[in-house]
């Protein structure tokens, strides 16, 4: 696991990112390096820490001097025809380890551009998918203040809706005692005109 993620479900995340965006040469790459990106970039981590420390980088340098010493030694006993009878075995031994490291390295070398791209398309996309996210952000807060504000207008509108019901009872009550004043103005002339 890397940082606390499962490297299987990392892997499958960004295969699924790469199939999104259209990344075709992630096969390929897969299957020259016998794992995916993750592990090959776990391994990448490491390899440059071990270069990133100038204790180890010391230590590699001594011995890379060593090994070019023996291998310059182990050049002229060559010339000279005796294979290999002026070197100790335990420094073949140790020359044979760094050439097929050296050889572990080019391999990773030849693929490092190819994981760049990779990870620089992927950066892209995750850079695209943060500006997504902030925008989503925005649209639901004034989604909040778009509710907030209907749900005032709601308030007004219901207040409005009472005031107007409480208004047309007063009218209507209004209407009635005008009518019951008319009818009684009314009766009360009619008997004057009698008279």
């Amino acid at each position: 696991a890397i940082a606390g993620i499962d490297v299987g479900q990392l892997e499958a995340r960004i295969a699924a990112l790469e199939r999104t965006v259209g990344v075709s040469d992630t096969a390929a790459i897969d299957a020259a390096v016998g794992h995916g990106l993750v592990a090959t970039v776990s391994r990448l981590r490491k390899q440059i820490e071990v270069i990133a420390d100038p204790q180890r980088v010391d230590g590699i340098q001594r011995r890379v001097k060593q090994a070019l010493v023996d291998m310059d030694r182990l050049a002229a006993t060559q010339t000279k025809g005796d294979n290999n009878k002026g070197l100790d075995p335990a420094v073949v031994s140790r020359i044979n380890d760094l050439y097929d490291k050296m050889v572990n390295v080019d391999a990773l070398i030849e693929l490092a551009p190819a994981t760049a791209r990779r990870l620089q398309s992927l950066a892209k996309l995750h850079a695209q998918a943060a500006d997504v996210v902030a925008r989503i952000g925005r649209i639901e807060s004034e989604q909040h203040s778009i509710g907030d504000e209907l749900g005032s207008i709601r308030d007004v509108a219901s207040g409005l809706t009472s005031s107007m019901a409480g208004n047309a009872e007063a009218l209507t009550d209004n209407m009635r005692h005008l009518d019951t004043r008319i009818a009684s103005l009314s009766e009360r002339l009619a008997a004057l005109a009698r008279r």
